[in-house]
């Protein structure tokens, strides 16, 4: 009956092991990947190690709303940006809307001699979430 089933879906039942076997990957990988930072734990970089954050979303976002103190430094311009080049002692916790852009710029930085280089899981989405608080420019310039 089973083998039955398993032959007549067997696309069913390969995406059902591909899933699984993704699953288990991810898993894995999120528990060995020390650069990735929740929003709780950013929080208390910040206060006990003099963390920075890192916006490397575009101008235009970054005015929209960006977390409290953040430089904003464009992925693209990461590596060349002077600002970051003085800060390679620091812990640099960057970020984007999902964590994917800031991710894949995480490993930039650390190949390029950054080894405190973090990056947001979950991105500015994720701050939201956890209701934290979010700066923009028209709320700067009322201070």
């Amino acid at each position: 009956m089973l083998q039955e089933f398993l032959v007549q879906n067997w696309h069913w039942a390969l995406l059902a092991v591909a899933s699984g076997l993704w699953w288990i990957v991810e898993t894995v990988r999120s528990a060995t990947d020390d650069s990735r930072v929740t929003p709780t734990q950013a929080v208390v970089m910040v206060n006990r190690e003099d963390a920075v954050f890192v916006d490397i979303r575009s101008e235009a976002d970054y005015r929209k709303a960006h977390l409290p103190n953040a430089l904003h430094v464009p992925a693209e311009r990461l590596l060349e940006d002077h600002r970051i080049e003085q800060m390679r002692s620091r812990h640099l916790i960057l970020y984007c809307d999902s964590g994917a852009r800031s991710a894949t710029a995480c490993k930039k930085l650390r190949a390029a001699g950054f080894p405190h280089a973090y990056t947001l899981a979950g991105g500015i989405d994720a701050w939201r979430k956890a209701n934290l608080p979010l700066e923009s420019e028209s709320s700067r310039k009322k201070k």
